[in-house]
């Protein structure tokens, strides 16, 4: 089974995108929480399941994994079989500049 590992910067935004649904609507912020979880705990099983970012415009090696209004970045090492997760945003952020950075 592929292992998954989070960026520091990837928990700081899904702490921030979870405290915003909660300040918004407490009781869809556990719901919200648990399928974002769920879906990238799936990617131990089917580490492709997200699509490759330059189909996206992105310059750069991961995959996007769509859950509800929200995206997943995460890159895929196949040789390790791991996964480290990159950034967890909402979908309506310009995500092309996550990776101006890098």
């Amino acid at each position: 089974m592929t292992t998954i590992e989070y960026t520091q910067t990837a928990i700081d935004e899904f702490d921030d995108l979870i405290q915003n649904i909660y300040d918004d609507k407490p009781t869809a912020a556990q719901s919200y929480f648990e399928r974002i979880e769920k879906a990238i705990d799936n990617l131990a099983y089917s580490p492709l399941l997200g699509v490759e970012c330059t189909r996206k415009n992105i310059k750069a090696d991961c995959r996007i994994l769509i859950v509800d209004s929200c995206l997943v970045f995460y890159f895929y090492n196949p040789q390790l079989n791991h996964i480290k997760i990159l950034h967890i945003v909402y979908g309506n952020v310009h995500y092309q500049r996550l990776f101006l950075q890098q």
